[in-house]
């Protein structure tokens, strides 16, 4: 029986018998990507939240998640980026409400508030760079 090794083996025998630092010698993947939800969005959650609570109105338990996570600024990950974008592609028709006005806090549509807990307009244009990658800032 014959058996081969690779280049990594190879290296990795060389290293032991010479007693060189095996980690540099190993290729590592690299870390997944985090994202930090900024300052902006964080206060368009706190909103949505405040307008949810005083309306009762707004947003699913999805949403209020969400908006707990962008309002603490906890870290996301590629998987909660890709949400964001597709609830923003899926809801940006909601802007186009006749019952209830836009924007209008006195008397604002679910759609608002939901759109407010997934970090507003800012929220959407940072899943969109995010999800574009870093050639894409």
């Amino acid at each position: 029986m014959i058996l081969t090794m690779g280049p990594v083996e190879e290296r990795l025998i060389y290293a032991f018998t010479r007693r060189v630092n095996t980690d540099a010698m190993i290729q590592k993947s690299p870390a997944p990507e985090r994202f930090i939800p900024t300052p902006q969005m964080a206060a368009n959650a706190q909103k949505g939240l405040t307008l949810r609570a005083r309306f009762g109105r707004g947003g699913t338990e999805v949403g209020v998640r969400r908006a707990r996570q962008l309002i603490a600024r906890e870290e996301l990950d590629l998987s909660d980026v890709k949400s964001m974008y597709s609830y923003f592609a899926r809801h940006a028709v909601d802007k186009q409400a006749r019952r209830r006005v836009w924007g209008d806090e006195a008397n604002p549509s679910a759609g608002y508030i939901a759109w407010l807990l997934w970090g507003g307009d800012e929220g959407q244009a940072w899943a969109a760079r995010m999800r574009a990658g870093p050639a894409h800032p």
